[in-house]
């Protein structure tokens, strides 16, 4: 499974490396800004099946993100995972 994770803490990134390994069937690429994954998206000959998007990023933020990765035709199904430590209300309702 090819996953794209979206997050500006290198600690999740790590984390994220540390789990979802080759060895597990994982073919994990990162980046650290919604602007690095939207020009790896729109350049990449590859498919990913899985995208984890970190919701507060400087920038365009996660859901906005995820707003543009849906707008992409080959991308309007993959399921994507919303990730955050935030507990804020408003935030989890958009």
């Amino acid at each position: 499974m090819r996953i794209l994770a979206v997050d500006d803490d290198v600690v999740i990134l790590d984390l994220l490396k540390r789990c979802l390994t080759a060895e597990h069937h994982y073919d994990l690429t990162c980046c650290a800004s919604s602007e690095e994954a939207l020009k790896l998206i729109g350049s990449s000959t590859t498919h990913f099946d899985c995208f984890l998007l970190d919701i507060m990023l400087p920038g365009i933020d996660g859901i906005e993100l995820c707003e543009r990765v849906r707008e992409n035709k080959r991308y309007h199904a993959t399921p994507i995972l919303m990730i955050t430590a935030s507990r804020e209300a408003n935030l989890m309702e958009r």
